[in-house]
């Protein structure tokens, strides 16, 4: 039987017969060897029996169209860095210098997965210099921080840190201040250096701080019984239930709090 020649459609519209109501659309079942013995141009759709797959006819072969799980199988096209198209939303290529799928993320491409090259099951993640612009950003994200060498996570709105590790072994964020300092989110270990000058370091408010972060306030050069340290907390916060500075006045002192999420409270305190 001749298949019949749709010449011009301005809305074409199938309605299944009353015998097959509830079989929805159907396309032809076909095994490979059938398929591979006729003649057909690009746009044909069949299902294949032998893969049981859909499989779709497009320049002058047949392609998968989804697996037998019903997952479909994207083939993204492939430019080299310099070559990629303009970002856009949604839009997916494989870069072919960086060996990663890339996708379209608030106009800017973004890697999500890299390097086939890797040990297979590991995942590779982003590598930035700087955080994410916060509005470009979303609870759950995790990058890697090429600058401080450490993989951060979004909660809550905010940066973390989650660990670094150097060749020796397990380290914490660590930043050395010879002047008045506000601690950031990501540090925790705040070395002061009282040689030459007091010096003030205020903590952020606490409610940008998930509850048990820690930070660790140390006299670096054991002059503070000369040079204080002051800790002082933003606006109405407390430590330890009061809503003042501590200093600390003895050479070497160190204070240690930590986060409850509404007030700081210290772990050790030798000041």
């Amino acid at each position: 039987m001749p298949k019949p020649a749709i010449t011009r459609v301005s809305n074409l519209q199938i309605t299944p017969s009353s015998t097959n109501v509830e079989k929805g659309f159907y396309t032809a079942p076909i095994t490979t060897t059938q398929r591979d013995a006729i003649t057909q141009t690009d746009g044909s759709i069949i299902y294949n029996t032998t893969t049981k797959t859909f499989q779709g006819h497009q320049a002058g072969s047949w392609t998968d169209l989804a697996t037998a799980g019903g997952k479909f199988t994207l083939t993204a096209p492939t430019f080299a860095t310099a070559n990629a198209p303009v970002p856009a939303n949604g839009n997916i290529y494989y870069d072919s210098n960086t060996n990663a799928l890339t996708i379209g993320v608030s106009n800017a491409y973004v890697s999500v997965y890299t390097s086939p090259l890797k040990q297979a099951g590991n995942l590779v993640m982003k590598s930035l210099a700087n955080n994410p612009v916060d509005g470009d950003s979303t609870n759950g994200e995790v990058y890697y921080n090429a600058t401080d060498n450490v993989v951060r996570a979004r909660v809550n709105g905010v940066w973390k840190n989650t660990y670094t590790q150097n060749s020796l072994g397990f380290s914490l964020p660590y930043t050395l201040k010879n002047d008045a300092y506000t601690v950031v989110v990501t540090d925790v270990i705040i070395g002061v250096d009282t040689s030459a000058k007091a010096n003030t370091i205020s903590l952020p408010p606490v409610n940008t701080t998930a509850s048990g972060q820690i930070f660790i306030v140390k006299d670096e050069t054991s002059n503070a019984n000369n040079k204080n340290i002051t800790i002082t907390p933003n606006g109405a916060d407390t430590i330890d239930n009061a809503n003042n500075s501590v200093t600390i006045a003895n050479a070497s002192g160190v204070i240690s709090l930590y986060s409850s999420g509404t007030a700081w409270l210290t772990i050790e305190k030798r000041v």
